[in-house]
């Protein structure tokens, strides 16, 4: 089962690479790759995904 995780548009960004390279099984999505910037936290979250920040 792979590990979703939506980083928050505050997080570093060199947490969301260390964790790309470092762990498999793990999928990172941006909120700003998905056009969810500036969005309440819960508003952009998929059921099952966990949030960054």
């Amino acid at each position: 089962m792979m590990l979703r995780l939506l980083a928050d548009e505050n997080l570093d960004g060199n947490i969301v690479r260390g964790l790309l390279r470092r762990v498999q099984g793990v999928d990172v999505v941006r909120v700003q790759d998905v056009g969810l910037s500036g969005a309440d936290d819960p508003a952009g979250l998929p059921s099952d995904a966990i949030l960054l920040g």
